[in-house]
């Protein structure tokens, strides 16, 4: 219980109301660590796992799946690890966590799915990847694109168009 008070302390800013808040210091932390910068990073985690904590508080939320297109949220990780052994026996697609990992692309980084459940090593896979994508890009904003939708057809472009517009929308909300 003491853990899971600390992850969530770390995870949840104490500032702002529903519509601007600041980056939490567990996610600053792992922006500053992997040179992205923090509210870009927040933002993605925003984007993706978002979930109403309180009456008006939004905050990404750790025990999210994203199944072929479905979202799934649950109470705890533990709920959460069983449903995604369970999809991944399935060979679902499927994403995990604060920043949606894909399972099957990035298996090796996640290691575990109990690892790939735990906040940190979540966003220090994403940011992995980011950290990657950037090397090449040279532009946060191409590769929060390239996050969503790295492929190269003209779908794909506009699906990476898309998701990095939704991304800048959620950024201007941070202070």
């Amino acid at each position: 219980m003491k853990k899971c008070f600390l992850i969530l302390l770390l995870l949840i800013s104490t500032k702002g109301n529903a519509q601007q808040i600041s980056v939490p210091v567990g996610y600053q932390a792992i922006a500053h660590a992997y040179g992205i910068p923090p509210k870009i990073f927040f933002s993605i985690a925003m984007v993706e796992s978002r979930k109403k904590i309180y009456s008006t508080k939004v905050m990404p939320w750790p025990w999210t799946l994203n199944v072929e297109g479905k979202a799934y949220r649950y109470m705890n990780r533990k709920q959460a690890w069983v449903a995604l052994n369970k999809f991944v026996a399935q060979e679902k697609i499927v994403d995990i966590g604060l920043m949606q990992v894909n399972w099957k692309y990035h298996k090796s980084k996640l290691r575990t799915t109990w690892e790939a459940l735990d906040p940190f090593h979540n966003m220090r896979v994403s940011a992995q990847i980011l950290q990657g994508c950037y090397a090449h890009k040279e532009n946060w904003w191409a590769c929060v694109g390239a996050y969503h939708s790295p492929g190269k057809t003209p779908a794909q472009k506009v699906r990476a168009e898309n998701y990095r517009n939704r991304v800048k929308e959620q950024y201007k909300r941070i202070v």
